[in-house]
């Protein structure tokens, strides 16, 4: 048996058990596919996610909007403050929905591009926001 024959009977036995795994006989790995044990607890997600997403947003941009309008970004404090709103607004932005949107779906629409961006726009909102904290304690 050779490397590719292997490798056939492997990725036939992994789609054998995801269609069996499915139960309903057809598994497309370009649709949705929404487990039908929690159907009736995504609306709540959807809306505590969306919620957290909005206030998120809202808050950050307010506090940006405040630092910038009274030009207090030439304190120290307050620029990183301003730093910090700013990594929460991509965050809230662009890396919630679609991480959402793939832990409710179980499946990934979205793209070779985003699969491998992804990491990167959860990962380094968080750092930025870590930095900012130790930089922030630092100055105190």
């Amino acid at each position: 048996m050779t490397s590719d024959e292997s490798e056939q009977n492997y990725l036939h036995h992994v789609l054998s058990w995801l269609e069996t795994a499915n139960k309903s006989g057809r598994l497309s790995f370009t649709e949705p596919f929404v487990r039908p044990s929690l159907n009736y607890v995504y609306p709540l997600f959807v809306l505590l996610f969306a919620t957290v997403g909005v206030i998120g947003v809202a808050g950050n941009a307010a506090m940006v909007f405040v630092i910038t309008r009274r030009r207090l970004f030439h304190d120290q404090t307050f620029f990183l403050m301003g730093n910090l709103a700013l990594s929460n607004i991509i965050k809230c932005i662009f890396a919630m929905p679609i991480t959402v949107a793939n832990l409710l779906i179980q499946n990934w629409l979205f793209g070779s591009f985003i699969c491998f961006f992804l990491p990167m726009l959860q990962t380094f909102p968080v750092y930025a926001s870590f930095l900012t904290f130790l930089v922030i304690a630092i100055d105190r």
